[in-house]
Formats: structure tokens, sequence, C-alpha cells
């Protein structure tokens, strides 16, 4: 959208490709947008146009910021455990099990939905490794240790577990995209106001709440959540010279949260 949007703006007032034209161009975008929105199209611009980045576009982005640019939009509603009972209790069998892990993760539902049944490693009739192949977070980084998480479960997750086995190895578990599932679970609670959002944001308010009582340590939920800049026990190379992935994922101690969800 950026890179139809900046053609159609040059070629209409017949711009040089400068930083200055760049510049009036966020002006010229910045109708009717929210400074957070600005600022992910700026910064995501600029990304793709490094020849027209200068001290005046830097000043820009960060004039944004200054701005509430960092401040989010809105907020989802975080799913309460109750909720999530009641959601997978709708949800056909493939999407009860990508649902399932998204909560049990602390996932995004795109992270969660692009599993394959080959990256995730039963382990015994409560357990299971999770592989998460790419996130959000982690484009450049394909082998960072929190990618590798140890499911817990309360109870037997045999028969989510046995439900792959009539799926592609290869490929995603399901195809049920965002806007299906919001659909969903709207549905199951009876309230337009929840999203898949709310999967991760309920999932890390239940586990901050476990922090507080001393039951799981902070930076174990600190790597279950899987953020960007979150501190990590070990190398990406340990990860990619491991072979044996569950294990690993084991010892990484992710357990100790996942089983609290």
């Amino acid at each position: 959208m950026l890179s139809r949007n900046w053609t159609d703006f040059v070629q209409a007032f017949q711009l040089p490709h400068t930083s200055e034209t760049a510049l009036r161009f966020f002006s010229w975008l910045s109708t009717n947008l929210l400074d957070s929105t600005l600022l992910t199209y700026a910064t995501t611009f600029l990304a793709m146009h490094p020849d027209l980045k200068s001290t005046e576009t830097a000043m820009y982005v960060r004039a944004i910021k200054t701005a509430f640019g960092l401040r989010p939009s809105s907020s989802a509603r975080p799913l309460t455990p109750e909720e999530v009972f009641r959601i997978m209790e709708t949800l056909p069998p493939p999407v009860q099990l990508v649902f399932f892990i998204a909560w049990k993760t602390a996932s995004r539902w795109g992270d969660a939905k692009a599993l394959c049944p080959m990256d995730i490693i039963e382990i015994s009739p409560y357990e299971a490794a999770v592989c998460f192949p790419i996130t959000k977070a982690t484009y450049m980084r394909p082998f960072r240790p929190d990618l590798l998480v140890h499911l817990v479960s309360s109870f037997p997750i045999t028969g989510l577990l046995a439900q792959m086995s009539r799926l592609p190895p290869h490929k995603p578990i399901t195809k049920t995209s965002t806007a299906q599932i919001n659909k969903a679970m709207r549905a199951a609670l009876r309230d337009p106001t929840v999203s898949s959002r709310g999967i991760k944001k309920g999932a890390c308010d239940h586990l901050m709440k476990q922090v507080a009582q001393g039951r799981v340590q902070i930076d174990v939920v600190g790597r279950l959540l899987k953020h960007a800049k979150t501190p990590q026990i070990i190398g990406d190379t340990s990860v990619r010279y491991s072979t044996d992935k569950a294990t690993m994922a084991v010892a990484m101690g992710s357990g100790q949260a996942t089983s609290l969800l």
C-alpha cells in the first residue's frame, strides 16, 4: 500500500525521490491518521527506502514518537481462562487445537496458526514441545531460544494432538484467518468487543498474577511472551546446533509458565 501510494504521489505532483519529498508524502498521508498509525507508516516507508533517510526524516519520526506515536490507539480486552474454555468448546477440532496452543504458549493467533503438525512434538500424554517456525518478532532470528516452548497441560492432550495425524505434516494446521476466529470468539461469548488479540493479552495478565503470587519467575513469563527484545538464557547458535528440540524446550523452563495457563 505504501509503495503504491508513494508512486501515485510523486507522479501526481511530479516530485523527485528525495527526503524532502518523503516528508511531504508523510504530511499527505497524515490526514485523519492516529499518531501511532503514522509512526508505523513512516518507519516502514523509511525501511523500504533507506536512501531517503536524512536528519530531517529522523527528526520527523522522533516528533511523532513524542506526540504519543508509541502509545497504542486501542487495547484488546484480555480473555479470562474461563472465557478461553467457553470459546474452545465451540470450535471445530483443528481450530480448537490451534486456539489451545495460542493460549497455552501466550502467542498471537497469526503465530499459532502458522504451526504445522511437524512443529509439535508429543513428549507425554500431558506435555508437548512447540517449535515456532517464525513469529512477528523473530524474522531475522529464526533460532531464537524462546521459539521452543514446553507446553504442560493439567489434562491429557493426546486427543488434541491425535487430530494432527490426519493432517499433512508440512502444512499449517488451520487456515482460519484472524477475521474468522474473531467472529467465532464473539459468537461464543456473545460479546462484540473480543478479538484474537485478547488471547495473548489474557495469558499475559493471568501469568503476571501468578508471578505476583510467587508461583513462577517473571523472566520465564517474559520469554514465553516472545517479544523482540526479551533477554535469552542461551544463544541462538546453541539452538541451531541442537538436534533434540523437545529436550531443549523442556530444559529452558517455559513449562513452569504454560502449566499455569
